[in-house]
């Protein structure tokens, strides 16, 4: 692994594991009720008032992302990272429109990519922690093959997860009431 690929690889764990900890920052958003005048008021305020460029920020890293760790990196994806690409590549697409048009409806399409990635993402991820359970063919590359894990659990999967997860929970702030 040359230098630039282990740097890049070293920003994406560093940037899964922040992703992680706005994941819990987030759930406290949705869980307590906001109450008038408070810290959490004027966080949640302030997050709703820029959801869209998270969203936007956080699907276009992790599509440039799963491009340089094919492209550049060499990793060849295997049939779920595909799958995940699929789920995932639109939804930059459709945030970026819909943070040109500040188009707050597109919620309703980025919630659904959302979902359905993460729960390919868990699968794969289960598909690395227990190879011997879950088979996978091997037509293009083994999906329960880890290529790294940066603090030895951030594989690929996971960071896709992550990234699933910042967008629902992102999408789910934004339709809140």
């Amino acid at each position: 692994m040359n230098e630039i690929v282990a740097f890049v690889i070293s920003v994406l764990g560093y940037l899964t594991l922040f992703g992680q900890i706005i994941i819990v920052v987030l759930l406290v958003l949705l869980i307590f009720p906001k109450k008038k005048k408070s810290r959490l008021a004027d966080l949640h305020a302030i997050f709703k008032q820029n959801a869209l460029t998270f969203i936007f920020l956080v699907a276009s890293i992790a599509t440039f992302g799963s491009l340089f760790l094919s492209e550049v990196a060499l990793y060849v994806p295997c049939k779920l990272c595909w799958w995940q690409r699929i789920f995932m590549y639109p939804t930059a697409l459709v945030s970026l429109v819909a943070l040109i048009k500040n188009d707050r409806g597109a919620i309703k399409y980025i919630l659904p990519l959302s979902a359905i990635g993460a729960l390919i993402a868990t699968y794969h991820y289960i598909m690395q922690l227990f190879p011997n359970m879950l088979e996978c063919s091997e037509e293009v590359a083994k999906c329960s093959t880890i290529q790294f894990a940066q603090f030895g659990y951030i594989t690929i999967p996971v960071m896709a997860l992550t990234a699933f997860v910042l967008l629902a929970l992102s999408s789910l702030i934004l339709l809140r009431k």
